[in-house]
């Protein structure tokens, strides 16, 4: 690692500790560096009702590491059932986590 990763790690066990968010995986609870606006909805679809939604979380390197989440799994946001449908590298000692509706698995390409 060098210093300019360094610095963002340092930055972002900062932000973690005072702004962070929890999360649960698997039971377990997680701290996410910062966690997008949580977007839910209820929608009407033959059948009965679809409960759609979007969040995306930014987690510093050593939290997905440890908490082994993958793509597929479901997560508990802000109380919420999400399916984590993304997982982008940013770079700089973090990964951010994109997730759907716990409901639907989306193919992968």
């Amino acid at each position: 690692m060098n210093a300019f990763e360094a610095g963002f790690e340092a930055a972002d066990m900062e932000m973690e500790k005072f702004a962070g968010e929890p999360w649960t995986h698997e039971d377990r609870e997680w701290m996410a560096v910062s966690v997008d606006a949580l977007d839910t909805a209820v929608n009407p679809m033959p059948g009965g009702k679809f409960r759609d939604g979007s969040v995306s979380l930014v987690v510093r390197n050593e939290v997905f590491q440890d908490s082994a989440v993958k793509y597929g799994d479901v997560l508990i946001v802000r109380g919420e059932k999400m399916r984590v449908d993304h997982i982008s590298n940013e770079g700089a000692g973090t990964r951010t986590l994109i997730c759907g509706p716990a409901a639907i698995k989306t193919p992968k390409f």
